[in-house]
């Protein structure tokens, strides 16, 4: 199932860089060299960077590469290091589970995009599946912590 997932983030997440690249350098063409710009592409480019940053987000949770506060931990005793990961693990679970009915929410209260006129609800809609994402991350990375404190000795 992570496999999977991680499979699919770096597949969407790759295809939207690539196509908001290929995106930006035709609208560069479009417009120094025609004298016509697209007018829609600087909107859907904004919108693929986003769901290229969330899912990398939530790649890199997958993978213990997301930021976090780490200052003076790799001097505590591998137990307490492993306690201090699963506090800073919980303290992300409830950030996740937190926000995923908020951001569910917010899709059913916007408006409609300016320039392609399709409904806000589309790009944004990346939040909640981030969400998700990351709980199952999160989840993964708890059971592998708490096994990794309970078989650790003191």
């Amino acid at each position: 199932m992570n496999r999977l997932l991680k499979s699919l983030e770096v597949g969407i997440g790759s295809f939207c860089l690539f196509a908001m690249f290929a995106l930006l350098c035709l609208n560069i063409i479009m417009r120094y060299a025609f004298n016509a710009a697209i007018p829609w592409a600087e909107e859907v480019s904004n919108y693929l960077f986003v769901w290229a940053g969330f899912l990398s987000c939530a790649y890199l949770l997958g993978e213990e590469q997301h930021l976090r506060v780490d200052f003076g931990v790799k001097w505590l005793p591998l137990k307490a290091q492993l306690g201090v990961k699963l506090f800073n693990d919980m303290v992300l679970l409830v950030f996740f589970v937190s926000m995923v009915i908020p951001s569910i929410r917010l899709l059913g209260k916007l408006r409609t995009t300016p320039s392609l006129r399709m409904p806000e609800a589309i790009p944004y809609s990346i939040l909640p599946i981030t969400m998700v994402i990351c709980l199952v991350h999160l989840i993964s990375l708890i059971r592998r912590h708490y096994t990794a404190f309970r078989e650790t000795s003191a």
